[in-house]
């Protein structure tokens, strides 16, 4: 009886490790698909200013002729391809290099969108180079993405860079500080003239995550369609 006890434990035991090492292996799986689709959107937003700025000097051509109408239409079309390219809530990528975030920026902070990446919080601004303006991205700490998610944004200190890539612009920001808040205290999130800035949000202290980590940065550089076309 005892034997036969011994080989049903050995039994459930192998069946665990195989079961574990399947799981584990599909999990790095996703989180590699994951950083991939990243940093495709990262290209396909890039690719997009890149395209933008050359349709806007055909385009220019063409108005000053005003002959090649058909030219039009074509670029009309290249311009609707490259925005079905892009998932519709997806409004840039965002890259830490030095914690090894890469992972889309979603308009909304719904379960959903954090599972895919960070999440614009309701009624900030959208990452842009206008002053006066705050955009606050919400993030999970490990879970499901694990390095690809914001588990490792307290290793950030004064200085470190963040790059954001929209479909408008290149964004550069410059970590300036951090802050430890409670949940619902939404009071951080405040607009400063002639500033662009950047907040990180994710809960704290990891795993048990009753407050809030924010993570402040400001603008410190851009490159627009306009500049990427002087280059």
């Amino acid at each position: 009886m005892k034997n036969k006890i011994g080989r049903i434990l050995v039994v459930l035991g192998f069946i665990l490790i195989i079961s574990s090492s399947l799981f584990l292996f599909k999990q790095k799986n996703k989180i590699k698909q994951k950083k991939e689709e990243a940093l495709n959107l990262e290209t396909q937003f890039e690719q997009g200013l890149s395209n933008k700025i050359e349709n806007e000097k055909v385009e220019k051509v063409v108005q000053e002729s005003q002959e090649d109408h058909v030219l039009q239409n074509d670029l009309s079309d290249i311009d609707k391809e490259l925005r079905d390219e892009i998932p519709n809530s997806a409004v840039g990528v965002i890259r830490i290099d030095k914690i090894g975030v890469l992972m889309p920026i979603l308009d909304n902070t719904s379960e959903k969108a954090l599972l895919r990446g960070a999440g614009l919080l309701e009624e900030t601004d959208l990452p842009s180079s206008k002053d006066n303006t705050i955009a606050v991205l919400a993030g999970h700490r490990g879970g499901r993405n694990e390095s690809l998610s914001f588990i490792k944004i307290d290793k950030l200190i004064n200085g470190d860079q963040i790059k954001i890539t929209t479909a408008e612009e290149t964004l550069y920001y410059s970590v300036v500080g951090w802050e430890v808040i409670e949940p619902n205290d939404w009071s951080k999130f405040t607009r400063e003239e002639d500033k662009a800035k950047l907040i990180l949000m994710a809960c704290h202290p990891y795993p048990k995550n009753d407050k809030r980590l924010l993570i402040k940065s400001e603008l410190i550089d851009s490159k627009t369609t306009d500049e990427i076309a002087a280059d």
